[in-house]
């Protein structure tokens, strides 16, 4: 139901509190169904993972328990989670999302366990200090001692709204500017430390950025998470960055991604350096990016899939951009991205080329993009002397090898079709050989072999399957805690003949001690509020064991049956471990207590 925004209002005790009203007021059906085209199937929604590239849908949400679970590639997680990872968020900034749709009030200040500033958390005190960072290098830029940056600004065409959208700054040439600042804002010698913006080489702590313009790097929420550095002089290194800190890992992150959250959506374009984002964006691209000052990786590819599948390189045409290229399209074609690449010829720099052509040259170039495979191809044509046979039966052998690579047969026929003509290759060779290859890789000659895709296996397991898991525990222990958190009311049967210390020590242990506490205290409880209690990573471990899409349409009684055996198959294992470690003398009872648990039958009550 539609609400205005500031319609819910309610006063909240503390931030835990108002995170729990918020989860109750987004259905995550209701949420990730905005991302991903959800189908009802029995109980649950399956859908394409919008975390890995699959054809065949292994996503999988949980309406009853309010969590969603990726069969293919294991993510899991709730409702928060999941707002997190597809909007690269982090957590404060998802629950204040998801409250905003829901039209809640948002408390401007919570009680975090003892208030101030120096308890809410390091993570929140380093974003604070950033944004105080980041308004004392804009200020600086304004002053006298920051002229000569302000003016190399706008030597390089810069407008005033894009300085401020952008909230670029200079960083003074005295070592110690910025540290002498932040600590007349009264922030602890050990959270500035933390910080990364200092360096204590010489034992006393000095500013990592002089003489240099400013490049705050933010976060798909506007928020400043690191820096970058362009120096004014001759010094070496041109740029440097931000080291790695608890709010900030280069390889997730992307310039210019604030503002291409409401940017056009039908494309992302991807640039080298801040300074091509930064032109691109006041050319009138939003939809530009750029990977911080390292090779593209898989993470960034991930985010910039969410965001569009189809992507446009925008490359420097020395070598080094061109190799960045070549480096980024195979990173881009595994996370499901059409990439393509635009040609900047003569031009060096996108930065060059708005300069001399506009936004509408830049435009005309992008719809005359060539598919990246047509780049790759001439890349690898410029190795070889294709007048010498030998190098171009070479060349034309590695065209078919990538040729063949594609799984799709029209895709194949169209680009053997194209290619032949554009590198002139006889086409019935190339397609002779690009069969040739197929064939090879299909009939399993130590290049491909056969295997059931993760999507494919069901993570339903038959009680008496007895295989141990490192991580999980035994299938009859996950599959109780799978009755137990599905149907609660069985919670009085189970803890008759089981308690926390019967299952394996670990993280299995963990989730049955939440889950008795909870039961034993008469809580309602829902595996999506279980996932929440535990780390990112044991998120998904969590969420392989609630989610089976078998029980969750099977009648009453066969989840009795099945809650039953498991529970009397996991008394038997235990009872079996006893008799591994038992001496003599009592073997002989063990086993008659075995025959006797065998031939119980175990009555599993609804209350």
């Amino acid at each position: 139901m539609f609400r205005e925004p500031g319609s819910i209002k309610q006063q909240y005790m503390n931030y835990e509190e108002f995170k729990e009203r918020v989860r109750s007021e987004n259905d995550i059906v209701d949420v990730v169904g905005r991302y991903v085209d959800l189908k009802k199937t029995g109980a649950n929604y399956r859908g394409l993972c919008p975390f890995h590239n699959e054809k065949t849908p292994s996503f999988f949400v949980m309406q009853d328990g309010q969590f969603y679970y990726c069969h293919g590639c294991h993510r899991s997680g709730d409702v928060f989670k999941f707002i997190c990872e597809y909007n690269h968020l982090d957590f404060p900034d998802a629950v204040k999302e998801l409250a905003e749709s829901a039209g809640m009030d948002i408390p401007e200040k919570f009680d975090y366990g003892g208030g101030g500033k120096s308890n809410a958390g390091l993570k929140n005190r380093l974003r604070e200090m950033y944004k105080t960072s980041a308004e004392f290098y804009y200020g600086e830029l304004y002053k006298e001692s920051g002229s000569e940056a302000l003016e190399y600004l706008k030597k390089r065409g810069l407008k005033k709204n894009t300085l401020v959208a952008f909230g670029l700054g200079y960083a003074p040439k005295s070592g110690t500017a910025l540290y002498d600042y932040l600590k007349s804002k009264d922030y602890s010698d050990a959270d500035l430390k933390e910080s990364g913006l200092f360096s204590y080489k010489t034992g006393k702590p000095r500013d990592i950025f002089t003489n240099r313009v400013m490049f705050p790097i933010m976060n798909s929420s506007s928020k400043v998470i690191a820096f970058g550095g362009r120096v004014l002089d001759d010094r070496q290194p041109k740029y440097i960055n931000s080291p790695e800190t608890p709010i900030y890992s280069k390889k997730n992150n992307l310039f210019g991604i604030h503002r291409t959250r409401n940017a056009n959506k039908e494309r992302i374009i991807l640039v080298e350096g801040y300074m091509d984002v930064i032109s691109m964006h006041q050319a009138g691209y939003p939809e530009t990016v750029a990977s911080l000052g390292t090779a593209l990786t898989a993470q960034q590819a991930d985010i910039i899939k969410r965001f569009s599948r189809k992507v446009y390189l925008i490359y420097d045409t020395d070598s080094a951009g061109t190799q960045a290229m070549r480096r980024a399209i195979p990173i881009l074609k595994s996370a499901g991205c059409f990439v393509n690449v635009v040609s900047m010829k003569p031009f060096k720099d996108p930065d060059e080329m708005i300069k001399s052509e506009g936004a509408d040259g830049v435009e005309a170039r992008i719809n005359s993009a060539d598919n990246a495979m047509f780049f790759e191809i001439e890349c690898i044509a410029s190795e070889y002397d294709r007048k010498d046979p030998s190098e171009n039966a070479e060349f034309e052998m590695k065209v078919a090898e990538m040729i063949s690579e594609l799984n799709d047969k029209f895709q194949r026929e169209s680009f053997i079709a194209s290619i032949s003509e554009r590198f002139n290759i006889d086409k019935e060779t190339l397609t002779a050989e690009v069969n040739r290859l197929g064939n090879e890789k299909t009939t399993g000659r130590g290049l491909i072999k056969a295997t059931v895709s993760p999507s494919e296996r069901k993570e339903y397991r038959r009680p008496q399957d007895k295989k141990k898991d490192e991580d999980l525990g035994y299938p009859d222990e996950r599959n109780v805690l799978l009755a137990l958190v599905k149907n609660p009311e069985i919670f009085n049967s189970v803890k008759e003949y089981v308690s926390v210390d019967d299952f394996s020590e670990g993280l299995i242990r963990e989730i049955a001690g939440y889950l008795f506490d909870k039961l034993n205290n008469g809580s309602n409880i829902q595996a999506g509020e279980v996932l929440s209690r535990f780390d990112n990573d044991d998120q998904n471990d969590v969420g392989r064991i609630f989610c089976n899409d078998m029980y969750d349409n099977s009648d009453d009684e066969t989840k009795n049956t099945f809650a039953a055996e498991s529970l009397k198959n996991m008394l038997i294992r235990r009872h079996d471990e006893k008799c591994e470690n038992a001496p003599p003398e009592l073997l002989a009872q063990l086993i008659k207590e075995k025959k006797e648990l065998s031939d119980i039958t175990i009555n599993i009550d609804q209350d």
